[in-house]
């Protein structure tokens, strides 16, 4: 997450399942692009890393 700033790119909810994560991103400064990283670790510590530029 961004910080120190009114514009700051904030996660309104997020969820996920066995195969999936959902999330709903909000606010961020207008027209520029954001760098978002998701990272998953299962309970039998399998890691998984993804970032994406929205």
């Amino acid at each position: 997450m961004a910080a120190g700033s009114t514009y700051d790119l904030t996660s309104v909810w997020d969820a996920h399942d066995e195969s999936r994560v959902l999330m709903l991103l909000g606010k961020g400064s207008p027209a520029t692009m954001q760098r978002v990283r998701v990272q998953i670790i299962t309970v039998q510590n399998r890691r998984f890393e993804q970032t994406m530029l929205l």
